[in-house]
């Protein structure tokens, strides 16, 4: 079930900055769920492809107005390869594997006729600024952190009716709290060390 940006509003607002627009708001939103799913790594997605003879580069294909921040783990038929190993072995021989841009998953050397034939990859998005949509986890499990962020931008804003920089520090606080809180479980579900990371934008 996909989310609007408005079903955030409500909660971001409560918080603090009560007279700013629903468009500064969603706004302000936007640029905090960016910032989460890059460093938080909370929207993974996953991709399936069948391996082919003599290919090494692979196109990621991340959905519609999203981007590929990081690749967690590669999964040759079954065997899972963290990305922090960076390299995984089949009955061919030693390959590795690397993220040469966000749209790319390369293999070194190319497949073989007696490799595997199929491959999955776990990666982590982030929206576009354009995004309107977005996945109901953000909102089931991340809600709170979500408009502690945004409500935290916008009361940092100066010289505006609803600054409050000292609520506004708070609230950030929670914010990184609850970033970190989402790294740990991306931790403990073995998806960790990025072969290709982002900046942030918070």
């Amino acid at each position: 079930m996909a989310r609007l940006l408005s079903e955030f509003v409500g909660e971001t607002l409560v918080r603090g900055p009560y007279q700013a627009g629903n468009a500064v708001a969603e706004d302000a939103i936007r640029r905090t769920i960016i910032d989460l799913c890059e460093r938080g790594g909370v929207w993974q997605y996953e991709q399936e492809f069948e391996l082919q003879y003599g290919v090494a580069d692979y196109p990621l294909l991340a959905p519609e107005q999203t981007r590929v921040v990081c690749v967690s783990w590669v999964d040759v038929q079954g065997r899972k390869f963290i990305a922090t190993q960076n390299s995984w072995t089949c009955a061919c021989g030693p390959f590795s594997v690397s993220v040469p841009n966000a749209k790319t998953l390369m293999i070194v050397p190319a497949p073989y006729p007696t490799c595997p034939s199929w491959c999955k990859v776990s990666m982590w998005l982030a929206p576009l600024q354009s995004c309107c949509e977005f996945p109901d986890i953000l909102y089931e499990e991340y809600s709170d952190t979500i408009a502690d962020g945004a409500a935290s931008r916008l009361l940092m804003q100066p010289k505006q009716d609803y600054t409050n920089f000292g609520l506004g520090r708070q609230l950030s606080i929670q914010y990184q709290v609850g970033v970190t809180r989402a790294k740990n479980k991306r931790v403990m579900q073995h998806t960790t060390g990025p072969i290709l990371m982002r900046g942030a934008y918070f």
